[in-house]
């Protein structure tokens, strides 16, 4: 009809579009209306503090590490935690922008695997006949 989008498919084929193809005004009209949605949305970044818990899990999955990893970031005092649960049995949540501080603060640092020019050396001293 007027005003479809249409593409040049042999006539009778089965790709070629119905009636129901909306026209490129209505598509940028839902693509605006997508936008809004999506600026409108809580970002993280934007939420620092105030943004809801993370329990051990989520926070885990958020930082792709395990939750032993977190649980020992947590009870070694290198992140900052609160137990609402009791001593017996904790129930740890995790402020987003300590996690982000946590993360922050351990970029960087020494490689654990020697510098290439020290591998041959190592290997040869401690893995002889390798």
């Amino acid at each position: 009809g007027a005003g479809t989008v249409r593409t040049c498919y042999p006539k009778n084929s089965r790709f070629e579009p119905g009636p129901e193809v909306p026209t490129l005004t209505v598509v940028v009209e839902m693509l605006t209306r997508i936008e809004g949605r999506i600026e409108a949305l809580p970002q993280a970044r934007d939420q620092g503090d105030n943004g809801s818990p993370l329990s051990i899990k989520q926070a885990a999955h958020s930082v792709n590490l395990s939750q032993t990893h977190i649980r020992r970031a947590i009870a070694g005092g290198r992140l900052t935690a609160s137990n609402l649960g009791s001593a017996a049995r904790p129930l740890w949540r995790v402020q987003r922008g300590d996690l982000v501080r946590w993360m922050e603060a351990n970029q960087g640092g020494q490689p654990k695997v020697p510098p290439r020019s020290d591998l041959k050396e190592l290997i040869r001293r401690h893995l002889p006949g390798l």
